[in-house]
Formats: C-alpha cells, sequence, structure tokens
C-alpha cells in the first residue's frame, strides 16, 4: 500500500509546472488556485521525502531481530515432522542462535567497515596486520 504525500510536503517544493513557490498553491492556467498540486511537484517532493530517511546497515536491523527471528525459526523447525521428532527443548534447539547472531553482526560490521564490536577492538591492530584467523566478538 502507498503512503500518500501530505498537500503541507508537497507544497513545501517550487512547482515545476506552474512555477508556484515553496508553500504557495498551485494555479490553474486560469490563474486561479488549484485544489491538489500538480502531479510534477507531488513527485518532487516524495522524492525529496525519500531522500531524508535513514538507511539501516545489515547488521543493525539483523540486532534488532534477532528475538524474532530466532522465534520463527523455532516455529518453522517444529513444522517439520523429521526435525520436531527429535527430543529437544527450545532452550537446547536455539540456545547457540544468539551467540551465531551476535557473531554475524560482528563480521557484518567489520566488513561494512562500521563501529567495531567492543570485545574485538583491543585486537584490531593484530586483525589488520592479518595475524588474526577468527574475530571473536
Amino acid at each position: 500500500m502507498k503512503k500518500e504525500l501530505s498537500v503541507k510536503k508537497a507544497l513545501a517544493v517550487r512547482c515545476p509546472t506552474c512555477g508556484a513557490a515553496p508553500d504557495e498553491k498551485c494555479e490553474l492556467s486560469t490563474g486561479q488556485p488549484r485544489t491538489d498540486p500538480h502531479r510534477d511537484r507531488r513527485v518532487i517532493a516524495k522524492e525529496q521525502d525519500m531522500r531524508k530517511l535513514k538507511v539501516k546497515s545489515v547488521a543493525t536491523i539483523l540486532e534488532r531481530e534477532v528475538a524474532a527471528t530466532i522465534k520463527e525459526w523455532l516455529r518453522r523447525v517444529n513444522l517439520l515432522p523429521e526435525l520436531a521428532r527429535i527430543s529437544l527443548n527450545d532452550e537446547d534447539r536455539a540456545g547457540h542462535l544468539p551467540k551465531l547472531f551476535h557473531d554475524m553482526t560482528c563480521r557484518l560490521r567489520l566488513a561494512e567497515g562500521a563501529h567495531l564490536c567492543h570485545r574485538y577492538s583491543a585486537r584490531t591492530t593484530a586483525a589488520k596486520a592479518g595475524l588474526l584467523s577468527r574475530y571473536a566478538c
């Protein structure tokens, strides 16, 4: 479902069709004010609005969604008869996943060049020199 741009946001840019200044209503060819902004004005305003959205890193999204992802993973595992037959409680079945996700986010951040995981930062120089083969976060 598309989110409609508010008239206020559309009026925040100059209209390329009729030349109306920001915060002024668009005009009809007769000089009368239009009830809605021109399509091009709405498109430009929407593009500017989209540019303002902050892009999140994969690591940040993954960190935020760990609990929901693990819950969904457990749900799917329990639907598979060959896996559900194995007698394990949820903790035994998924207890390793938080650490796995933590390790993935650390490695993603290293690959992105973003901030390093706090337990890794003391060994940054050695890692850059290629002396560490494993990144333990």
